[in-house]
Formats: C-alpha cells, sequence, structure tokens
C-alpha cells in the first residue's frame, strides 16, 4: 500500500489500483503521516 500527496489530494494505492483519493485539509509541508490500525 502507498499514500501519496498529489495535487492536493492523497492518493491511496495498491499493486497500481487507486483505492481512495482524500482531499487535503491544508497546504502545509507533510512533515509526518499518521496511520491507524483498522477496527474490527
Amino acid at each position: 500500500m502507498t499514500v501519496e500527496a498529489v495535487d492536493g489530494t492523497f492518493r491511496i494505492t495498491r499493486a497500481a489500483q487507486v483505492i481512495a483519493g482524500v482531499a487535503r485539509t491544508t497546504t502545509k509541508p507533510i512533515a509526518r503521516f499518521k496511520v491507524r490500525k483498522p477496527q474490527r
């Protein structure tokens, strides 16, 4: 799984297939990215 910040969005891809695209809430440079474990 890969997370990219492109054109004001976060793009999440797996095996060259886009899973999700989410709009960024700020234009500040990304210092770190926090990921949470999915709830079951």
